[in-house]
């Protein structure tokens, strides 16, 4: 239960330290960056395209090594993937838009 609930507020927590850090930094749209907040509008389409057979993968693996029944399996499955085509959208969006 512990990792349920810390593991959550440690990513937000972190997720929102270091978009605050790089709003206002100029964006890399060449080369490689570590950090996804640091990376332009396009870069980040780019990237999340790349890592979308890494996230298929992980569902897999945590279908096949949990005891989630079917339906738990596939709300989750289905929240993460939504999850996932609204980043990709709105970084769509943003790019297009010129930001």
């Amino acid at each position: 239960m512990f990792e349920v609930i810390i593991l959550p507020i440690i990513v937000i927590t972190v997720c929102l330290i270091s978009s605050k850090i790089y709003k206002r930094q100029e964006k890399v749209d060449k080369g490689f960056a570590i950090n996804y907040f640091k990376l332009s509008y396009r870069r980040r389409v780019v990237r999340d395209l790349l890592t979308l057979p890494l996230l298929i993968v992980c569902i897999l693996i945590i279908y096949y090594l949990s005891d989630w029944s079917f339906k738990i399996f596939t709300t989750f499955s289905v929240i993460i993937l939504l999850c996932y085509a609204l980043q990709l959208l709105y970084n769509f969006k943003m790019w297009k838009k010129g930001m």
